[in-house]
């Protein structure tokens, strides 16, 4: 792949490669950072001569690269497991929900696992429905707050087409039934493209966009949770897309950074093509700045972009693009730029590879990097994951990453799960129980068979809401 020499990084990247062992298919891995200097991935794959879904898991370390990917979760429903998100909390576990079944009948599912183990399929717990009703363009996300309360928001029609949640508030024993939080009030208007954010003032954001028939972006929402009444607020209408503009609102990406939230998010203008945009607000989302076009020379709807805060607590932005030019001369890649605090406003844009379109769907050479997502780990080390755009080929996920000259968080080991500690109780028995013998059993908390009560048929255990999957 070639590089451009205006746009050269000054900060160097490993090479771009292929993640190993992924379908050239995936979609850009979902990634967690952990306090022990390892990234963790998460991926929908299909398998090979099958209609099934998995779930696939894979784990990165400066020591050892990439894991081989691992399948650990299979939908009890249709055996489709998509669009996994995942939180890892403060105890060292995963909390992982995913969109389980097709087009006409799905749930989401929610499992978890201690991080150590997440390479052990067996580790982790059954899949179960925590909502049903889900329906395509397929959009769920899972975040958590300080107190790793969870929280769960998907795209559905169980009472309506909408954004809908749920949340847990015991590490995900029990969840509460899904609540609408903003409907689309159409049959043909669909809630896609969702993101959440939990923000360094404890504020929970989240933001969607709404799809008509044509897959065009209508409207751009951002929500804030209300902690006191334990629900979303009403969302806030952001922006809308042009009627005489390209696949209008698409792939809003967020973050809270120097007390202001951060929206970036495309959308077709007349004359300009897809052009990404960006608004801050002061006031946790009520109000919002005029949209500006931060990278005038960069068009083209490649995906949400990728917010990143180093240790330095330096914001950078990633995202795949082309720069505006003829055709001939434009220039594909995954670029960045940085915010400057003290003049409000982004750097230049750098890149992380960048070349000329490379259009190959019967191959693996396809180029057009889309899609960005990040992760930071131990403060300075910069993870960026992208795939080539699905209309120019299929070739799997990519990565880079760079080591800042930023503070290094010391590690942290995870913490495991507990061993279960078996208890050994000998007892000795003669055939015919004596009383001194019923005693002795008592005392262990053993009650004889003779003593135990008889059954009553006719009982019917209480209603409780039912976790398990259904149907």
């Amino acid at each position: 792949m070639s590089r451009v020499a205006q746009a050269q990084s000054p900060i160097l990247w490993t090479d771009p490669q292929v993640i190993p062992y992924l379908d050239p298919n995936t979609e850009t891995p979902f990634l967690l950072a952990d306090s022990n200097g390892g990234i963790h991935a998460f991926s929908s794959q299909k398998v090979p001569g099958t209609y099934e879904y998995v779930v696939v898991y894979n784990y990165w370390s400066r020591e050892t690269g990439w894991s081989k990917p691992v399948d650990v979760l299979l939908s009890p429903l249709f055996d489709e497991a998509h669009a996994p998100a995942a939180y890892l909390d403060h105890k060292g576990i995963i909390h992982l929900v995913f969109y389980g079944g097709h087009d006409v009948s799905a749930n989401i599912y929610y499992s978890q696992v201690y991080a150590t183990e997440a390479a052990n399929a067996d580790a982790w717990t059954p899949p179960v429905a925590i909502a049903t009703g889900a329906r395509p363009p397929i959009t769920v996300w899972i975040d958590g707050d300080a107190d790793d309360n969870l929280y769960v928001l998907f795209g559905g029609n169980p009472e309506g087409t909408g954004i809908y949640a749920t949340e847990s508030r015991d590490g995900g024993d029990s969840w509460t039934l899904p609540e609408l939080v903003s409907a689309t009030y159409s049959e043909t208007l669909w809630p896609y493209g969702l993101r959440m954010h939990y923000g360094e003032s404890g504020r929970l954001y989240a933001t969607w966009i709404v799809l008509n028939r044509r897959a065009w972006g209508t409207t751009l929402y951002v929500s804030t949770y209300d902690f006191d009444a334990r629900r979303w607020n009403d969302p806030v209408e952001v922006d809308y897309g042009v009627e005489t503009g390209i696949l209008g609102v698409q792939s809003p990406s967020m973050i809270e950074y120097d007390g202001e939230l951060f929206l970036m998010y495309d959308n077709g203008l007349p004359d300009q093509g897809v052009v990404r945009l960006i608004r801050r607000s002061s006031d946790g989302g009520r109000t919002w700045t005029e949209a500006i076009r931060p990278f005038p020379e960069h068009v083209g709807g490649n995906g949400p972009a990728a917010f990143v805060v180093d240790s330095n607590h330096d914001l950078r932005v990633f995202f795949g693009q082309r720069t505006n030019a003829i055709v001939k001369d434009q220039v594909h890649g995954m670029w960045y730029s940085e915010w400057h605090s003290g003049t409000k406003s982004w750097g230049g844009v750098k890149y992380i590879v960048s070349g000329p379109l490379v259009q190959d769907s019967d191959g693996d050479k396809g180029f057009d990097p889309s899609l960005a997502r990040s992760a930071v780990s131990q403060g300075n080390l910069l993870m960026i994951v992208w795939r080539t755009d699905p209309g120019n080929g299929a070739n799997g996920a990519w990565y880079s990453y760079t080591e800042l000259e930023a503070p290094f968080y010391a590690l942290q080991p995870l913490p495991t799960p507990e061993p279960v500690v078996h208890k050994t109780v000998t007892i000795t028995a003669t055939l015919g129980l004596t009383k001194t013998a019923e005693e002795e059993l008592a005392a262990l908390g053993v009650t004889p068979l003779a003593a135990l009560p008889t059954i009553d048929e006719t009982h019917q255990p209480p209603e409780v809401r039912q976790l398990a999957n259904p149907a």
